[in-house]
């Protein structure tokens, strides 16, 4: 099978928010002149599919990804090629962090904790700041992966597995890994990825690998190159396995990116395991080295060649010459599956009637016969929808999606379905179908299920949070009411969206800055990114930037401290109150000074010098 491998993108990164000081405008020119180069290949040697190991956009934003969509759609056109023939692994690029996350109390070194993230049942917190990547391979008629949870198959669009077929028939089974969602975590070291040794741990379990029945080859993608992995990962301590070796142990070839530095490609063969092969930066900046590879996998004879190349003007070929998991065995999940597209449940009862769009939905039957209906398969949906069938009754559940549980958007279309679902529970003639895009019934029943979580917040309460998300270009993580400084920040950002500023910007009850213009906040918000104290990630959010610049407001402690110290020493060696004094007061206004100008709004704090004096010259007799 012919692949083509490339990594490392970077759309967005040419953008003017954010100010890069480098060459950025000959993109176009060199992506299409590799899309001529492959057109120019023989059709022997021509990629049959496509792998991309990470780093679509720049800073993960929808804008940059929909960039990049219209791009990778030209080359899918251009290949004759469809969304079922290119293959992602999400880079730590392709992370929006403005996205709301649950918040996990780990570092580095929290490797049990990791793991428990890692382990499949858990994807929905690695995957929560993927909204737009998902949204992107969407867009495009990306394969999702599959992976097990619970004796069931589950798909994801970062972790998990999928079969594809080259035209000689050779089944090549590809396995994808998620290094990149927790590098944006503020204790998580970007040079420590993980890799997942429980996800390995579960493909071992039901016999995904390694030697599955029926696959010639096994294809590993992550993002990170060994050299950004966890000692952990590339090492064996205690009775945990080093992840990375485990992965080749049971892998024919490893594909990664994240190595835009890389010139000339090396391939490192692991005795008796899989071989490792980088990809470099398709694009980075103009004058950066840009590089894809073509791969030649003959699947029967596990061998592999490399034809690698370079732009410099033009694209030309380079001159290449070419420890065991313990096992729990458990009987593979074995199923077949019938897919459909553009699908639409009708629930009715009477006069009352709801419809729920379904993009994609499958039907997953064993032994040839039919045991459910649903829409995993389809990453960006809110619902969960199960069709259960058996001899006696076809039984409809549905539920809030678990990566869409905690969204704002999710909670308010639960609202609503709950209402619907209250209203018909005393309905003899509820009935629903689930009906295909020429409007044919797939599966048809009587009995509705609706497990909600959405009770605890009411609609209101979620509309206002939906306002905020619109106006500020936020996505909030909910998992309970605010509390009263949380009530005191929603108060604020109202005033906000009603007037364009505020003239209340309150921390812990204290006012700390006063605004009476939109063009006063913004001026304060740039002011408090140059002093440097804090780093700001909500680029489209002024508020929450604010929020963070006006928390990074007051003065290192180390500062109040010289100061107390000063007072100590005007107290014991001078002569007199009134010498002690202005030896105080001239160390306070050199304090305002500093605080003045350094672009902070702590008044308060500020304001504390002042009252030094009175309490020194208290201690000096009348």
């Amino acid at each position: 099978m012919n692949i083509l491998h490339i990594s490392d993108v970077h759309f967005g990164r040419d953008y003017k928010r954010y100010n890069l000081n480098e060459p950025l405008v000959d993109r176009y020119k060199i992506l299409d002149a590799m899309i001529e180069t492959l057109k120019s290949l023989p059709k022997e040697l021509r990629p049959e599919h496509i792998i991309f190991t990470g780093d679509v956009a720049w800073h993960g934003l929808v804008d940059e990804f929909e960039e990049a969509a219209v791009w990778f759609k030209k080359l899918l056109d251009e290949m004759g090629m469809t969304g079922k023939d290119i293959t992602f692994i999400v880079g730590n690029h392709d992370v929006d962090w403005n996205q709301g996350r649950k918040k996990h109390d780990m570092t580095n070194d929290s490797i049990e904790v990791i793991d428990e993230l890692y382990r499949y049942r858990n994807v929905q917190y690695i995957d929560a700041t993927l909204d737009n990547y998902n949204q992107f391979c969407s867009i495009l008629g990306v394969e999702p992966f599959m992976y097990p949870v619970d004796d069931r198959m589950k798909y994801s669009y970062s972790v998990g597995y999928k079969d594809i077929t080259s035209e000689t028939g050779e089944v090549i089974r590809l396995l994808a890994f998620n290094t990149a969602s927790l590098t944006g975590y503020p204790q998580i070291a970007d040079d420590k990825c993980f890799l997942g040794i429980p996800q390995i741990r579960s493909m071992y379990k039901y016999n995904i690998i390694p030697k599955a029945k029926g696959v010639d080859y096994t294809i590993g993608m992550f993002h990170h190159a060994p050299r950004f992995l966890h000692s952990n990962e590339t090492n064996t301590y205690s009775d945990r396995p080093a992840t990375l070796l485990a992965l080749q142990y049971c892998t024919n070839l490893l594909l990664y990116g994240h190595t835009e530095s890389m010139g000339y490609p090396t391939m490192t063969k692991q005795s008796g395991g899989g071989t490792l092969m980088p990809g470099g930066a398709l694009y980075y900046n103009d004058i950066h080295k840009h590089t894809f590879n073509l791969i030649y996998i003959n699947a029967k004879k596990k061998s592999v060649g490399l034809m690698p190349y370079q732009y410099d003007g033009h694209w030309q070929e380079f001159d290449y010459i070419s420890p065991k998991l313990a096992r729990e065995t458990v009987p593979a999940i074995v199923f077949s599956e019938e897919k459909y597209e553009d699908c639409c449940l009708v629930m009715t009862a009477g006069k009352l009637k709801k419809k729920i769009r379904l993009p994609h939905f499958h039907k997953l039957q064993d032994e040839g016969k039919i045991n459910e209906y649903n829409n995993k398969n389809h990453i960006q949906r809110i619902f969960d929808i199960t069709i259960k069938k058996d001899d006696t009754e076809v039984i409809l559940d549905i539920k809030i999606a678990s990566h869409k549980r905690n969204r704002v958007e999710s909670m308010m279309e639960g609202k609503i379905l709950a209402e619907f679902y209250n209203r018909i529970q005393d309905k003899e003639d509820f009935k629903f179908s689930v009906l295909d895009s020429c409007g044919n019934s797939i599966v048809e029943g009587k009995k509705f299920v609706y497990t909600t979580q959405e009770e605890y917040f009411d609609y209101e309460f979620l509309n206002r949070l939906s306002v905020f998300q619109n106006y500020f270009h936020a996505n909030f993580y909910v998992d309970h009411y605010c509390d009263e400084s949380e009530q005191a920040i929603m108060e604020m950002l109202d005033e906000i969206i009603r007037n364009g500023y505020s003239d209340r910007v309150e921390v812990d009850g204290k006012v700390c800055a006063k605004f009476t213009s939109a063009e006063e906040l913004e001026n304060a918000i740039t002011q408090a990114k140059e002093t440097g104290y804090v780093e700001l990630h909500a680029k489209a959010s002024p508020v929450i930037e604010l929020g963070l610049a006006l928390f990074g407001a007051f003065l290192p402690p180390v500062i109040l401290i010289l100061f107390c110290g000063v007072l100590a020493i005007a107290q014991v060696y001078c002569a007199s109150p009134i010498l002690a004094a202005l030896v105080v007061v001239i160390f306070a206004v050199l304090y305002c000074f500093i605080a003045r100008f350094s672009g902070k709004y702590g008044y308060a704090v500020v304001a504390i010098p002042i009252l030094f004096p009175f309490q020194l010259l208290s201690r000096f007799p009348a």
